[in-house]
This record gives C-alpha cells, sequence and structure tokens, in this order.
C-alpha cells in the first residue's frame, strides 16, 4: 500500500486544541492542510499551513434549540468541507476534539480516510468520546487517563521543542518571578482577583515582579486592577511567540490548568499555582490534581474564598527558593519530551492501516 505523506489537522477555538495540532504538523514530513473555526484562536494568529475555516458553533451546555441549531451547522460544514479533503487527498487526520473537529471529522468519516484523535485531557471530551468508535487510535496526553483499549495510546501532550530546551535564568533580583496564564483566551477570573492577591502582598513581601497575560481586549482592566503597584507589573493581551522566554524567566507561574499549560509548565519544570477552570467539564480540576498529587502544584477552586490561602503559600515559597526548585523539579518528571514522535509514529500505523 502506497501511503501519500499528507496530513489533515482538526480543532481549535483555544490554544488548548491548536497548539499540539501545530506542534505534530511542525514535525511532519509532508504537506498539511488544517481545518478550524472561524470563531476560534487559529482566526488571529498566523496558521503556517494551508488552512480552512468553517463556521461551525459550540453546542456544550447550550439550549436544544441551540444544539438543534449547531448540529445543521455541522452537517452543513461537513459537506462544505468534504471536497476540499477529497482534493487534499490525505493518508491519515489527526484530530484535538472540540466542535470545531466535527465537520472535518464527519467529512473524513464520509470519505473513509483513517482518523486519529488526540485527547490532551485527563478525561474524553465530548466530541473525542463520540468519534473513538471511528478512530483507529486515540492518542492520550495523560497516563492516568481512565480508558482501555487497544486503540488507545499514550503519547503525552505535544510542546515546541525549545520549552524543553529552557534552563531557569540566574536572575537574583527580584527574589520572586511571577508569570499568570488564563489560557489563550485570557481569564476575568483571574485578571479580577490575582491583581488584589499582589497589591496585598507588597504591604508584607516586596521582592517580585510580575507578568499577567490578560488576554485579547483584557489588557486595560488588568492593569487597572494592579495600579496600586503598577511599577512591579507588566500586562500583556496574548503571548504565543515568545512565551518561551517568558517561562526561562519566571520561577512561579499562576495559570489555569488547561492540558496544554501543564504540558508546557512540566516541559520547562517551574512550581505552579492552578485555579482550575471549573465549567470545563471538570477537565481543568482533574488535570491539576495530577499536579497536586505529584507535589508540583497547588490548586485554588475557588479564588474568592481561597485568596488569603494563596497569599499566605505564595508569601512561603517567596522565602524558600529551595521549594520553588523541588516543585519545578517534581512538575519536570510528569514530561514527555518525545509527545511530537510518538504521535507521528501512531499516524503512521493508521495511515497503513496497521
Amino acid at each position: 500500500m502506497v501511503v501519500k505523506d499528507r496530513l489533515v489537522i482538526t480543532g481549535g477555538g483555544t490554544g488548548g486544541h491548536l497548539f499540539p495540532l501545530l506542534s505534530v504538523a511542525s514535525s511532519w514530513q509532508g504537506k498539511v492542510l488544517y481545518i478550524g473555526s472561524r470563531r476560534g484562536l487559529e482566526s488571529r494568529i498566523e496558521i503556517p499551513f494551508e488552512s480552512y475555516l468553517t463556521r461551525a458553533k459550540p453546542f456544550i451546555g447550550k439550549s436544544i434549540f441551540y444544539k438543534f441549531y449547531s448540529t445543521l451547522y455541522f452537517l452543513f460544514e461537513a459537506f462544505a468541507v468534504l471536497p476540499r479533503i477529497a482534493k487534499f487527498s490525505p493518508s491519515v487526520v489527526l484530530s484535538s476534539g472540540g466542535y470545531v473537529s466535527i465537520p472535518a471529522l464527519i467529512a473524513s468519516i464520509i470519505l473513509r480516510i483513517p482518523i486519529v484523535l488526540f485527547e490532551p485531557n485527563t478525561s474524553l471530551g465530548a466530541a473525542n468520546k463520540f468519534f473513538t468508535r471511528f478512530a483507529y487510535f486515540v492518542c492520550l496526553g495523560f497516563q492516568n487517563l481512565e480508558v482501555m483499549g487497544r486503540k488507545f495510546v499514550f503519547t503525552g501532550i505535544p510542546v515546541r521543542r525549545e520549552f524543553f530546551e529552557l534552563q531557569m535564568e540566574q536572575i537574583v533580583k527580584p527574589k520572586l518571578r511571577v508569570l499568570v496564564l488564563g489560557g489563550s483566551q485570557g481569564a476575568m477570573e483571574l485578571n479580577y482577583h490575582i491583581p488584589e492577591v499582589f497589591v496585598t502582598l507588597n504591604s508584607l513581601f516586596t521582592d517580585f515582579y510580575v507578568v499577567h497575560q490578560a488576554g485579547i481586549g483584557k489588557k486595560d482592566f488588568t492593569l487597572g486592577r494592579y495600579a496600586a503597584i503598577e511599577d512591579k507589573v507588566e500586562v500583556v493581551e496574548f503571548l504565543y511567540g515568545n512565551i518561551a522566554k517568558r517561562y526561562k524567566w519566571a520561577n512561579l507561574i499562576v495559570s489555569r490548568s488547561g492540558a496544554v499549560t501543564l504540558a508546557e509548565i512540566a516541559a520547562v519544570g517551574r512550581a505552579s499555582l492552578l485555579v482550575p477552570l471549573k465549567i470545563a467539564q471538570g477537565h481543568q480540576v482533574d488535570n491539576a490534581k495530577l499536579f497536586v498529587n505529584s507535589g508540583a502544584s497547588l490548586m485554588y477552586t475557588d479564588l474568592v474564598a481561597e485568596k488569603e490561602k494563596m497569599l499566605k503559600e505564595i508569601i512561603d515559597l517567596a522565602s524558600s527558593v529551595r521549594k520553588l526548585k523541588e516543585m519545578g523539579e517534581k512538575a519536570q518528571a510528569l514530561a514527555v519530551d518525545d509527545s511530537n514522535e510518538r504521535i507521528i509514529e501512531v499516524l503512521k500505523r493508521a495511515a497503513h492501516g496497521k
């Protein structure tokens, strides 16, 4: 059987779905077609491959009417994208799940193209759970995902090579260097409450600096929340191209617990304070527990009620470089540095029907 070196990647909407795909595609030896959504992050950043953006709409948590309306869109967009996939003639399709992936997956099933799913979280998302029955393999980002069977393969989460090559900069001042990440879309909960924690910290401990990713359109609001200590803070809308050097600078990360963010934290080996997004179908809480149970992170499931607890724990960490280092080492023990290669091997097996 002759296999063409052509790969379709689909999924997006957020960085958690998009960035693993781009990482794998960057290592793929052949042509790549990306299929995403006009509503997602992929519409606002440069995609370095041929791409097509559908009009698929999310449906989780919406009304019955909205789900019906979205289903029609999925079918409409599936038939819109089908000729593009057929013309591209891929040997295999890689999906990272989410509503964005559904049109391309429906089209791929109709065209009988082998499908490989990638699940970055500790439990299967709705789209991946449904399409597992049609997939050759499902690549798992975490080993503790409670699924069994021949088609499930632990690969880890793809992270750009530069993250594994980072060494913490030998910076003496400030003693505490904090990177706050709310995910690719930002997080208003973090933008509102985290500045209050550090404004209070400044009256007790002053040797710190914060870089805070606020999200597109949320910079001014977040900067206003830091007004009392603006000389100790840099607020940016979005970090992508230069985020690796920010990780290199930091010795403490405050973030959501999306799977890709955790994979980056593990790759660079940094201590972290995690504030899971509770509406993310429970994924982020489960993701965070894995790091907390490994001693790599501390978790806050109710930031409003736990701000004083976070403040106390930041002061404790700030007074102990050794503790920060130990937590970072435990995070690094969870990293998988050859995830791209593992997934590409699975893709080749699927393409050959093995």
